[in-house]
C-alpha cells in the first residue's frame, strides 16, 4: 500500500448508507469539498442512494442517518468506506470500531501515523476532540462511529466519581477492549436492525460506551486532595471555639475566623480535625460541661449555660450519650473526689 502523505491530494471517499440511513446529506454538510457524492444501490429495494461526502454532523445536529437522542449528547452511525477517507475535527469526541473483515490499512491521527496495518473486527481508533484521522484501504471497510459531546463526556466522568475537568481522551490508534467491543456491536445490531430504534436502548447503550470509554481510556487524574486548613487558621478557630462554647457558635462564623466560604470551610475542618464542625463543637461543650461539675463544682443549670447547651436536659442526653453517665452523677464523682 502507499503511505499515507500530509501534502498529497486525498482520493475520494465511497461512503455507503444502505436501507438503514438517509441519504440526502443525512450526514452533514460536506467536510472536504473533493470528496464526491455518489448513488449506491439500496440493499432492499437496488435503487440508487445519494451519498454525501464522508463527514459526520456534531451529534447536537440530530440529522438523518445519524442516530442522536438530541438530548444525550451522544451519537452513532455504521458506514462503509474505501479509498482515502479524511475525517476533518469536529467538537466532539469521536470513536471509531472496524467491524468488518480484516483488511490493510494505512492511518494518521494528527502526529500518530500507522502504515500497512492490519485491521481486525474490534479495532478501535480514538479521536479527541479537534483531531483529524484518515484512513487509506484499497479494500471496503466497515465501521461504527460513535460521537460524544464533551458536555456528555464530563457528565459521565462524574458519575464515575472523576474530576470532569481531568477526564481527557488521548488520541490513540488500533486499541482494544473486549466488554467496549460487545457495547458498540450491541449499538451496531441496533443501528442496522430494521423498524423504529427504541431510544432508551440506543441511549442505554451509547451511555454505557461512554462510561467504559472513559474507565480504560481516558487520562482521568483523580480530584486534587483536598487541602487542609494552616495551622495558624486552625489554632485560630479552635481558640475562638474555646473563647465562645456558651454562645452561640454557627459554620458561618467560624469560616470567617478562618477566612474561607462556609461550604469550603466545613470540608477544610474535616480534613484537619478528622470531625465536622458540630462533632468537634459538641465534644468541646460536654468537657467543658464535665470540668465545670466535677472540679469547680458548678451547679448543672448554670454548667449547661457556660457550656452553650440549649437546656439542661439536652446537656443531660448529650453526656449520657458520650459520657455513660448523666450530670447529675458526674457531680457526685466530683463531691466525691474532692
Amino acid at each position: 500500500m502507499r503511505a499515507l502523505l500530509a501534502d498529497r491530494r486525498p482520493e475520494h471517499a465511497v461512503i455507503e448508507i444502505g436501507d438503514r440511513f438517509a441519504a440526502d446529506g443525512g450526514c452533514g454538510k460536506p467536510m472536504m469539498n473533493h470528496h464526491t457524492v455518489q448513488s449506491l444501490p439500496d440493499k432492499r429495494t437496488g435503487s440508487g442512494v445519494a451519498t454525501p461526502s464522508f463527514g459526520l454532523a456534531p451529534v447536537s445536529g440530530a440529522a438523518e442517518g445519524w442516530r442522536d437522542s438530541g438530548r444525550t449528547g451522544r451519537g452513532a452511525r455504521a458506514v462503509t468506506v474505501s479509498g482515502v477517507t479524511d475525517l476533518a475535527p469536529v467538537p466532539e469526541h469521536t470513536l471509531c470500531i472496524h467491524l468488518g473483515r480484516p483488511i490493510l490499512v494505512n492511518c494518521r491521527l494528527d502526529d500518530l501515523m500507522q502504515n500497512g496495518r492490519r485491521q481486525v473486527r474490534g479495532d478501535m481508533d480514538i479521536v479527541p476532540s479537534g483531531s483529524r484521522i484518515c484512513w487509506e484501504a484499497e479494500e471496503e471497510a466497515s465501521l461504527l462511529l460513535l460521537q460524544v459531546s464533551s458536555v456528555a463526556l464530563a457528565s459521565a466522568a462524574a458519575q464515575l466519581g472523576l474530576d470532569p475537568c481531568h477526564a481527557v481522551l488521548a488520541a490513540q490508534l488500533q486499541v482494544r477492549d473486549t466488554p467496549l467491543e460487545r457495547i458498540l456491536m450491541a449499538i451496531e445490531s441496533t443501528l442496522l436492525a430494521g423498524g423504529a430504534i427504541d431510544p432508551v436502548l440506543f441511549d442505554s447503550l451509547s451511555l454505557a460506551a461512554t462510561v467504559r470509554l472513559l474507565q480504560r481510556f481516558a487520562d482521568a487524574s483523580p480530584p486534587r486532595p483536598l487541602q487542609a486548613l494552616a495551622p495558624r487558621k486552625l489554632r485560630r478557630v479552635l481558640e475562638h471555639v474555646e473563647a465562645h462554647l456558651g454562645e452561640r457558635l454557627s459554620v458561618a462564623r467560624l469560616a470567617e475566623v478562618a477566612g474561607a466560604s462556609p461550604s469550603h470551610f466545613a470540608a477544610l475542618f474535616r480534613r484537619s480535625t478528622g470531625e465536622s464542625v458540630h462533632q468537634y463543637v459538641l465534644g468541646r461543650r460536654i468537657e467543658r460541661a464535665r470540668t465545670l461539675l466535677m472540679v469547680n463544682g458548678v451547679s448543672i443549670s448554670q454548667t449547661a449555660l457556660e457550656a452553650g447547651f440549649a437546656h439542661q436536659s439536652h446537656m443531660a442526653s448529650c453526656m449520657k450519650r458520650a459520657l455513660g453517665l448523666t450530670p447529675r452523677e458526674l457531680a457526685r464523682l466530683g463531691d466525691e473526689a474532692s
